[in-house]
């Protein structure tokens, strides 16, 4: 049968008769796909647009204004292994399925050169309807792309760190990675831990502050006058594929002088932190709430610190909508200064500072007080009849 014969029979369109079997087969798979046992209700969406990031089972996406339903058919599979050690799973779209999220294109596949659905999250229903949290790894059958799946996680340990005296928190999937060794390095002098574990986070602005050496909390949580499991960061790759990074750590040694455990009133812990006492300056929440418009301060230096005579700090506060979007900033906003706590009067502000530039959105000071205030806490503050912003800095010496 030609080609032309079996378009007019089958009333399917393509220019090879391989195309045609294929527009067949996908017509088939969309007319029969809610009677398959695997389809069901799933929710995808970015870190950024996740309303409910304090866990990872037992959600409900279903009331959220943030995660978008997508169809997709979720699949075991036992063959393909992400680290060589566990079951990996599957999930599939409806061939006719396109990208949901207006945001990806622009805040990942322009920026990153991200592929529509790696790095994000997605929560999946299990067979009791309990939702789970997953993370979408890579395409799982790159050269087989007719019905193309994608390799997914769960999500199974919340990331803790502290960047720039602020705290990230994240979900991402933990990895074996020391299964052959013993956990011990050995010489003729000395005797360390070589153990070793790796994880995986999605690619975003809030991930990419991780880096080289840095000291992260990764353990169980532990009774009170029990030290938990602390760690180093020895490798980073966020090309394999573009949209997830992989983190491998080795492990160090729990610090009681830096490292913090934070418990709620009645104990249970809440977060592990490592260098959460590394500076004077408290570390601050940078969680993003989607139901209101927030802002953040930034400035042109790498540490906290304004020193006494030194250059002249800029910064700059930006406002984002509840979908995480920069926006313009609000009629009203305002700069406020504290020094250690105390609010620095209008009329006192120049035995501190002198204000280089000053407009709604950017502030350029210099701090000019003398070595008496070597120590103390500088805040800068940016209040509107919405949010507020602040940031705090150690004052220093040249």
């Amino acid at each position: 049968m030609n080609l032309e014969s079996y378009r007019r029979i089958a009333g399917y369109s393509g220019s090879t008769l391989g195309e045609v079997r294929k527009n067949q087969a996908d017509m088939l798979m969309e007319a029969t796909w809610d009677g398959d046992i695997q389809s069901r209700t799933c929710y995808i969406y970015d870190y950024y647009h996740d309303d409910e990031p304090e866990k990872s089972y037992k959600l409900s996406p279903q009331r959220s204004r943030t995660k978008v339903a997508i169809p997709a058919k979720y699949i075991i599979n036992a063959y393909n292994s992400d680290g060589k050690d566990q079951v990996t799973y599957h999930i599939q779209f409806k061939p006719s399925q396109q990208n949901p999220l207006d945001y990806f294109k622009g805040e990942y596949e322009l920026k990153y050169g991200c592929e529509f659905p790696i790095g994000l999250y997605i929560d999946i229903p299990d067979n009791k309807g309990i939702y789970r949290k997953w993370l979408i790894m890579q395409a799982a059958n790159t050269f087989d792309p007719q019905f193309q799946t994608w390799a997914i996680l769960p999500c199974n340990y919340r990331y803790s760190w502290i960047w720039k005296e602020k705290k990230h928190r994240m979900w991402g999937v933990s990895r074996s990675q020391s299964s052959y060794n013993s956990g011990l390095w050995r010489d003729y002098r000395v005797e360390r831990t070589e153990n070793q574990q790796k994880f995986v986070l999605p690619y975003n602005p809030e991930s990419m502050s991780l880096f080289y050496n840095q000291r992260m909390i990764v353990s169980a949580p532990v009774d009170e006058g029990f030290e938990p499991i602390v760690w180093r960061i020895s490798k980073i790759e966020t090309t394999d594929p573009i949209g997830i990074q992989r983190v491998t750590l080795y492990q160090d040694s729990y610090n009681q002088n830096t490292d913090y455990i934070e418990r709620d009133a009645s104990g249970k812990v809440i977060a592990m932190w490592a260098d959460y006492h590394a500076s004077r300056v408290e570390p601050k929440d940078n969680e993003k709430s989607p139901d209101r418009v927030t802002s953040e301060i930034q400035f042109n230096g790498l540490s906290r610190q304004i020193k006494v005579g030194g250059s002249p700090r800029t910064f700059t506060v930006v406002f984002y909508d509840s979908d995480g979007n920069r926006i313009s900033s609000p009629p009203t906003n305002s700069w406020e200064f504290l020094l250690d706590g105390r609010l620095i009067a209008d009329n006192e502000l120049n035995n501190y500072l002198t204000v280089e530039s000053f407009t709604a959105d950017q502030l350029r000071i210099k701090f000019i007080g003398n070595d008496d205030y070597l120590g103390s806490i500088l805040t800068v503050i940016n209040r509107s009849d919405d949010t507020e912003a602040k940031i705090e800095l150690e004052i220093t010496g040249i």
